[in-house]
């Protein structure tokens, strides 16, 4: 049993606990979430230890996509795609560059503006906006058409692409290992090892259960049968109300409880209507890339990082 984070309070945090769990039931482990971002994994022998490499593995390659850094040994406009593909704005890439003592691309009126900001400005007053000269932005497009990708990023709503960024990366990422699940299932089917491995999850059900007795299967068996109960009474009752009911009165109330519905349905519909118009069809697609580019082999060897991120709970 290993406890794994998936850092706390950052952005990335939701897609990577899916990311954890799902590599986790893919290489016979279960998971359990002891805080917002604190995973439990139980496992058999070295299989904990495995899917926290992997899971390693996958975090850093996340991270370095989506919260680059300025290496002063690549080029300008590699440092400038780099930084736009992670979905930042043209003045954001500016600052970090300039911020990692690169070159600056901030116009010379914008530069004016801030320096008048700083002489004569007063606290009520709003910091101006900054503004980069177009040299940055054919510095992507330069580095974009060197490599080949047409997919250009154009969006004002770096939030939005950020997020479907890491969307697209967390559903390519679970898709490949639950493949790679199926697939080792199919190779020891037939082989009687489904046996030692029902008894292996038995024994760590049984270990979850002692360190959360609420999550026994005893308990959750117990619990089923209460909410089942708990149904059943809710749907009897609601029969005697109405048999008790006049016609008039049963006709007004199942109208009432149909509207009711209704009004919930178009809500859920605009609800998840709107969620669609947010996402980033495009970001979404470069993240699946992204995913698909991941190292998922399993190797003997265990990365460096594992030692020393600021992970673990």
């Amino acid at each position: 049993m290993i406890t794994v984070g998936t850092g706390d309070g950052w952005e990335a945090a939701p897609y990577l606990r899916t990311i954890l769990q799902s590599i986790a039931a893919a290489n016979r482990c279960a998971s359990v979430m002891t805080g917002y971002n604190v995973i439990r994994v139980y496992g058999i022998g070295g299989d904990p230890a495995w899917v926290e490499s992997l899971f390693t593995r996958v975090y850093f390659d996340l991270v370095s996509k989506i919260n680059p850094k300025y290496d002063a040994g690549k080029s300008y406009d590699e440092s400038v795609y780099n930084f736009r593909v992670s979905g930042m704005a043209w003045p954001d890439i500016d600052a970090a560059i300039t911020k990692a003592g690169g070159p600056s691309k901030e116009s010379t009126k914008s530069r004016e503006r801030h320096e008048h900001w700083a002489e004569y400005g007063s606290g009520w007053m709003k910091e101006p906006k900054r503004e980069v000269s177009k040299s940055i932005i054919a510095a992507y497009r330069r580095h974009a058409e060197l490599i080949g990708d047409e997919n250009l990023v154009t969006t004002g709503q770096h939030g939005t692409y950020r997020r479907g960024f890491m969307e697209g990366f967390r559903d390519r990422v679970c898709r490949r290992v639950h493949e790679m699940r199926e697939a080792a299932n199919h190779e020891t089917s037939g082989s009687g090892a489904e046996v030692a491995l029902r008894d292996a999850m038995e024994d760590i059900l049984g270990a979850i259960g002692r360190d959360f007795p609420g999550l026994s299967p005893e308990e959750r068996a117990e619990a089923a049968r209460r909410a089942k109960e708990a149904r059943e009474r809710e749907a009897r009752e609601r029969e005697e109300m109405l048999d008790a009911m006049t016609d008039k009165q049963r006709e007004a109330f199942l109208e009432k409880e149909e509207r009711k519905h209704r009004k919930e349905s178009a809500r859920n519909a605009r609800y998840w209507s709107d969620l669609e118009g947010k996402r980033d069809s495009s970001a979404i697609r470069r993240g699946a890339r992204a995913g698909d580019e991941v190292d998922l082999s399993k190797t003997d060897r265990v990365k460096t990082e594992t030692a020393t991120r600021t992970l673990h709970g």
